[in-house]
């Protein structure tokens, strides 16, 4: 019975449907309700869980179980719902946002305005944010931000997932360090194939990198760290710090602006050697010194301002500038917590 709400798709695309945004009492999309399912009367208690929320019987039939149950939070009791932030990270198919508290998803409840929709052919799927593979080897496909990988460690706010992709921002607007973002993975490094598809964005005085460092902040000066980074040009800097010790820079001068599409950065770590490759062509190779310290794999964008005989001057002119990402995926690796 219930298994006919999993794959229906809903044709209205001729027809405006009201949404009033702030009175989603019990089902997460209108299907349930245009299906002739209703919100439970007397009972909070939930028999069943999918896609459109939380379900209970009442009178031997199926209804949705009411958010006043969870205090009027329609992400419950899975998720708490947003106390302090209204920013959205995510917007699921159903329409609805996802916050991070707490390194933490949590629903944001609508606003209570009423708005109206045109609605299309709409498949629904699965939405929550899940967990694949094991805690080392994964891919991520950005169709949600999962948490049990990622940390956002600076910059949260500067940094969305939209239509599959990641978006990490630098704006005068975003408040985070180089006013842009930063997310490293959960657990260090070892060893592994790490392959990132991205369009890097290229500006005066803007650092885009996909690089590995021991420390989550780079702070402490005895870090271990390889990378890859833009350097306010078309120009690809890579470099090796052994416990904060570098002086191992180079610069590798693309063939084509890296900025006009998406190209594939990988690194191969292995016991004897660390290859790095830009559309599968190797640009650079490290093998004496290798890294000491496991390392957290991470992406970040950036500002560098006062940087003028690095990146150049700060260019806002063009701002915000996107560093987007297609996928990670990570293969053959070895990692600690």
């Amino acid at each position: 019975m219930k298994s006919t709400l999993l794959n229906i798709a809903l044709l209205a695309s001729a027809s405006l449907v009201s949404a009033e945004l702030g009175a989603r009492d019990c089902f997460l999309s209108n299907v349930p309700k245009l299906l002739g399912y209703n919100c439970c009367r007397n009972t909070c208690d939930i028999q069943y869980k999918d896609d459109d929320g939380n379900w209970g019987v009442e009178n031997n039939n199926w209804c949705g179980v009411p958010y006043t149950c969870f205090n009027g939070c329609w992400s419950m009791p899975d998720y708490p719902c947003c106390q302090n932030t209204n920013f959205s990270y995510y917007t699921d198919s159903a329409g609805n946002e996802w916050g991070i508290e707490n390194n933490n998803w949590c629903g944001i409840k609508p606003k209570t305005t009423t708005t109206t929709r045109r609605t299309t052919t709409t498949q629904y799927q699965q939405s929550t944010p899940t967990n694949t593979g094991d805690k080392c080897n994964w891919e991520e496909d950005f169709k949600s931000l999962d948490l049990n990988r990622w940390n956002l460690n600076s910059g949260g706010e500067c940094i969305k997932v939209k239509d599959g992709m990641f978006y990490d921002s630098v704006s005068q607007s975003c408040p985070g360090s180089g006013n842009g973002g930063r997310m490293r993975t959960n657990v260090r490094y070892k060893s592994g194939k790490f392959e990132v598809r991205a369009k890097m964005p290229i500006a005066s005085g803007l650092v885009p990198a996909i690089y590995f460092a021991s420390t989550p902040d780079n702070t402490n000066g005895s870090q271990d760290e390889f990378d890859f980074e833009l350097i306010g040009s078309n120009r690809m800097q890579t470099n090796l710090f052994i416990y904060g010790n570098g002086g191992r820079e180079q610069v590798w001068n693309p063939p084509t602006d890296l900025s006009k599409d998406f190209h594939l950065y990988t690194f191969e770590w292995t016991s004897r050697s660390i290859v790095l490759k830009v559309d599968n062509q190797v640009i650079r190779t490290f093998d004496n010194p290798m890294p000491q310290q496991p390392c957290y794999f991470i992406l970040t964008n950036w500002m560098c301002v006062g940087c003028d005989g690095w990146t150049g001057p700060a260019d806002w002119s063009r701002q915000p500038y996107d560093f987007i990402v297609d996928y990670v995926k990570i293969t053959d690796a070895t990692c600690v917590e």
